[in-house]
C-alpha cells in the first residue's frame, strides 16, 4: 500500500518499505506508483499488516465515513469551502429520497435533473 497527501511532508521511502517481503519488492520500481511521493505505506504479508509513515491524513479522511452528519459537514466546509446544512447531510447519509429543494439547499451549481445519471450510476 502507498498513500500520498500533498498537504503533508514526504516520508523516507527506504524507512517505510524496509523489510518489504521479496515477492512485493518489484512494486517499489513500478512506474505507476511514483515512490518519491509517499506520506505513508505498508504491506500485508498474509498474516499481519506493517504500516509506516504519517497515518494522520488517512485517519482524517476515514473519519468522514463514520456516517456522522456533523463530521461530514465539517469536512465539506474545510475541503470544498461549502456550507451545507447538517440536516441536509443527515438526509443524504440516511439514503432518503432527494428532491429539488434539498439539492438546492446543498448546492446551487447543480439541479436534481443534473444529478439524474450520477444518482442512477450509484443506485441512489
Amino acid at each position: 500500500m502507498k498513500a500520498f497527501w500533498h498537504e503533508y511532508p514526504h516520508e523516507d521511502v527506504t524507512k517505510i518499505y524496509d523489510g518489504l517481503p521479496a515477492p512485493l519488492a518489484l512494486q517499489l520500481t513500478e512506474p505507476a506508483f511514483s515512490m518519491q511521493h509517499v506520506t505513508f505505506g505498508g504491506w500485508h504479508d498474509g498474516t499481519t499488516w506493517t504500516l509506516r509513515g504519517n497515518t494522520v491524513p488517512m485517519a482524517d479522511d476515514l473519519a468522514i465515513l463514520t456516517g456522522d452528519p456533523e463530521t461530514y459537514r465539517a469536512y465539506a466546509a474545510d475541503y470544498f469551502g461549502a456550507t451545507i446544512p447538517v440536516d441536509a447531510v443527515a438526509h443524504v447519509l440516511a439514503g432518503k429520497k432527494l428532491d429539488a429543494k434539498l439539492v438546492e439547499r446543498i448546492t446551487t451549481e447543480r439541479t436534481l435533473a443534473d444529478l439524474k445519471n450520477d444518482l442512477a450510476a450509484i443506485a441512489y
